[in-house]
């Protein structure tokens, strides 16, 4: 029984390392990151490139780092019996795209670029070192992955999308009186935040809108200290099945909200002290007194339960016995 079938290739999957396939015999695009380009076969105008696909190996998530010893036996530009420490575009005239994508993304770098992980020139960002047991120390950041940090972000082309975010962003918390400056008791450390960035998208794939969210970084809770309760119920399904099987028996109408800024609402009891956000300081030595619950914080889903609860219960709703977190 064959290990592999032969498919036409038809791209690369963006954000993994793996090709996109067409299978004839059950007409759908595939992907996979187990496949072999074939060669010797006659030029076919407008062809799609043949390929051998074979069965997935277990592989690590998408997007972690990888880092591999280099092996001459395995490097696809190890030229004969010569050893040359840095290759350049003209050089890799012959080797195939598919294993030029894969030196972009994976391959080893010369040491003397360190100093500049991302250099300008083409040729550097796939320089190669042949000898053995060296490993990869960086990879090219995929186009059009959301920023990981606010530095990145005002590098990006679209900053000013990303700044017009932070601008409502900072504007919701005041408005919603989340923190008051205040100077730094003496017996408190306040704790670090983080932007966090992200590109919203429809269901057709067309950008919505960027979006920007200011983290705590709550690992730094200290149990007794700045936070005691952090449980929080969810809905059972069980719940939300048996509502759905109501509704068309007796002819109901269902509605969903989003609650913009949701945690913004929990009132905090505890005294937590938080550092200015970041790149958004005001000059002057003060951090901000938190008066709400923001996210990440170890009590935040705990306290908007509450508050939600209270709220729902001064409209006059009672939560069932079987599930607390459905209201009639």
């Amino acid at each position: 029984m064959p290990r592999s079938k032969s498919h036409a290739f038809v791209g690369f999957d963006d954000g993994s390392h793996s090709i996109r396939y067409y299978n004839a015999e059950t007409c759908r695009v595939l992907t996979s990151r187990n496949f072999r380009f074939l060669d010797n076969l006659p030029d076919v105008a407008l062809a799609p490139e043949p390929l051998l696909v074979t069965p997935e190996p277990a592989m690590p998530c998408e997007g972690e780092f990888m880092a591999a010893p280099l092996s001459h036996s395995h490097n696809p530009l190890q030229p004969g019996s010569q050893h040359n420490n840095k290759r350049t575009l003209e050089e890799l005239g012959d080797v195939t795209e598919p294993e030029r994508r894969k030196l972009q993304i994976k391959a080893p770098v010369n040491y003397c670029f360190l100093n500049d992980p991302f250099p300008d020139e083409e040729e550097d960002k796939i320089a190669l070192v042949t000898e053995p047991n060296i490993y990869q120390v960086y990879c090219e950041t995929p186009l059009g992955e959301d920023p990981k940090s606010l530095q990145e972000a005002k590098g990006s082309s679209d900053w000013p999308e990303w700044e017009k975010a932070i601008n409502i962003k900072l504007k919701q918390l005041d408005h919603m009186g989340t923190w008051e400056l205040i100077n730094c008791p003496n017996d408190a450390v306040p704790l670090v935040n983080k932007w966090v960035f992200v590109r919203k998208y429809n269901k057709e794939g067309e950008l919505l809108k960027h979006k920007a969210r200011l983290m705590v970084k709550g690992c730094a809770q200290w149990t007794g200290f700045d936070y005691t309760d952090t449980f929080s119920p969810v809905v059972c399904l069980e719940t939300i099945r048996a509502i759905l099987s109501i509704v068309p028996s007796k002819n109901l109408i269902i509605q969903q909200m989003d609650v913009k800024g949701a945690y913004l609402n929990g009132i905090l009891k505890e005294n937590v002290y938080m550092r200015q956000p970041d790149g958004f300081s005001d000059g002057k030595k003060q951090v901000c007194w938190l008066k709400k619950t923001l996210y990440s914080l170890k009590q935040s889903g705990c306290e908007w339960n509450k508050e939600l609860d209270k709220r729902l219960k001064e409209k006059g709703f009672q939560n069932l016995l079987s599930d607390s977190c459905a209201y009639i």
